[in-house]
C-alpha cells in the first residue's frame, strides 16, 4: 500500500466552483470506492492537493486520471511512499474547500508544495491533514 501526495493548479471552474468540486468529488468517490483508494482533496482558489492511499496500482491509476483531467494542470507529485495503515481509512474522497482554514492556512503551503516542495513544507502539510483527520474522528465519537 502507498500514500501519494500531489498538487496541481485548477485550469478552470466549469460552471461554479462548488459545482466543479462537487463533480470532481462525486466521480472520484465512485472510482476510489471501486479501486479501494481513500484520501482527501483540499482545494484553494489557486491549488488542488490530493492525498491518496491504497494499493499501489490503484493509486497510480487515480493519479493517471488526475493528470489527464482537463480541470488540472501542472500536476506535481510531491511524495509517494509505502504505508502500513491509512490516515483516512473511511474517506473515499473527503473534500476541504471552505472557510478561512483552506484559504488562509493552506494556500501558502499548497503553493510551496507545488513550486518548491521541501521537507519542512511536507511536514507542515502532514500536520494540517493529520488535524483534519483527527477532527473528523472526533466528530464521530
Amino acid at each position: 500500500m502507498i500514500s501519494l501526495v500531489c498538487v496541481s493548479q485548477p485550469t478552470c471552474w466549469t460552471r461554479s466552483r462548488k459545482e466543479t468540486l462537487d463533480d470532481i468529488q462525486a466521480v472520484s468517490q465512485a472510482r476510489n470506492s471501486a479501486l479501494n483508494v481513500t484520501g482527501v482533496l483540499i482545494a484553494t482558489t489557486t491549488h488542488f492537493a490530493h492525498v491518496l492511499e491504497g494499493p499501489k496500482d490503484a493509486v497510480e491509476s487515480v493519479l493517471t486520471s488526475i493528470m489527464s483531467d482537463p480541470r488540472h494542470c501542472r500536476v506535481n507529485v510531491v511524495r509517494r511512499t509505502p504505508i502500513f495503515r491509512r490516515r483516512f481509512p473511511v474517506w473515499r474522497l473527503a473534500r476541504m474547500d471552505r472557510g478561512r482554514f483552506a484559504s488562509f492556512a493552506l494556500a501558502g503551503t499548497l503553493k510551496r508544495l507545488h513550486t518548491a516542495p521541501d521537507r519542512e513544507t511536507l511536514h507542515h502539510f502532514d500536520q494540517l491533514t493529520d488535524a483534519l483527520a483527527r477532527s473528523y474522528h472526533t466528530t464521530l465519537t
